[in-house]
């Protein structure tokens, strides 16, 4: 995505997928290898720009790479372009170094922080990060991330429900990755497009501090 400051109340043509229960065969893939993590859950995405909803494209085409939310997963991708999550309220999102490679991961947990599905995928993050410590290709360093809704906020999108209608799904917090910066992200479906409603910055918290937190203690 170019600069988040002049998308900022722009629409593109791409929908937000939600994500949600895996499939017998996702589960049976997350539970190889390391336990807890879905592969293949991206997609390179490359969406036009539109001023108006129901006008024409402008010249201005984002590139991102989409990772999807996966319910009682963790996703996680390539930063080898902008990322931008699935939509989330209660989990967190992280960079990270596997090796030299930098990657972005979405720890899907549910509404409930307590439920089933939120413990194991919050143990199995734990794990991986503390495994294959003397592996320099395969260890996991620079550990770091946030919760998106609540850099958000719920006022921001109680104001925006308010304001457009239509189902929640329609309305979305989602977290973006582009070189060092974080965003917190908040759109919206409107005219058969996504509308960028709001973008604020979303400072990352270490993996030592972040794991002292009630939601991973």
């Amino acid at each position: 995505m170019p600069n988040l400051d002049t998308l900022t109340g722009k629409y593109i043509d791409f929908r937000i997928p939600p994500g949600g229960t895996l499939s017998a065969v996702e589960h049976g893939k997350m539970m190889q290898g390391s336990p807890g993590f879905l592969r293949g859950k991206s997609q390179m995405v490359a969406a036009r720009v539109y001023d108006d909803p129901n006008g024409p494209a402008g010249p201005l085409v984002t590139n991102f790479r989409f990772l999807e939310y996966g319910q009682g997963a963790i996703t996680h991708c390539r930063m080898d372009q902008p990322v931008l999550t699935g939509p989330l309220s209660g989990c967190w999102c992280f960079t990270y170094l596997r090796g030299p490679q930098k990657r972005v991961a979405h720890v899907g947990t549910l509404v409930s922080p307590n439920s089933p599905e939120s413990m194991f995928v919050k143990s199995s993050w734990k794990a991986r990060i503390a495994a294959h410590q003397a592996d320099p290709g395969r260890r996991f360093t620079q550990v770091k991330g946030n919760n998106a809704a609540q850099i958000m906020g719920d006022a921001e999108t109680h104001v925006l429900f308010q304001t457009v209608g239509g189902s929640p799904y329609d309305i979305n917090v989602c977290a973006y990755f582009v070189n060092e910066q974080a965003w917190s992200i908040l759109l919206c479906r409107e005219g058969g497009k996504t509308k960028i409603v709001k973008a604020k910055p979303m400072p990352l918290v270490d993996w030592a501090r972040a794991q002292q937190l009630q939601v991973f203690a």
